[in-house]
């Protein structure tokens, strides 16, 4: 078996992720967000009040990279940090009205831009695709850490 980069899992993985995150980015741009402020509007959703660190973590992100963004959408009115009432050092991130007002327009497009990249597949076929990618992302991962 010859190795050819084009065919490559992480290749082939890249070239679909660029696909999808152009095929959302006119809209997103158009509302004033970049796709990385998307993608953190959205898992900000699903886990506010946790805190920076946390967040950086779930949205598998730098940490000093991701602090620069969530400053970034504050000045933008998207977020607020609150000092956590345990512990001073500790800033809690939160959506603000207006992060989740975009997140209401945002969500039918990126419903369709979903549906249409998954035309074609079953349901099953969807979920064994998802099955294999986290599979695929655990290994990586190990090997990163064995290394």
């Amino acid at each position: 078996f010859l190795f050819k980069v084009d065919e490559s899992p992480g290749y082939l993985a890249y070239l679909v992720y660029k696909a999808y995150d152009e095929a959302g980015s006119e809209m997103i741009k158009d509302l004033g967000l970049n796709n990385n402020q998307w993608f953190i509007i959205d898992q900000l959703y699903y886990h506010e009040g946790k805190n920076q660190v946390e967040l950086s973590e779930i949205c598998h992100r730098d940490p000093s990279a991701f602090l620069k963004t969530i400053d970034v959408m504050e000045k933008k009115g998207l977020v607020i940090r609150e000092i956590d009432s345990k512990d001073r050092r500790v800033k809690r991130v939160y959506l603000t009205a207006k992060a989740k007002e975009l997140r209401e327009k945002i969500l039918p497009v990126a419903e369709a831009d979903k549906a249409k990249a998954l035309d074609g597949f079953s349901i099953e076929e969807v979920n064994i695709f998802m099955d294999m990618c986290k599979r695929i992302l655990h290994n990586v991962e190990q090997n990163e850490q064995n290394s």
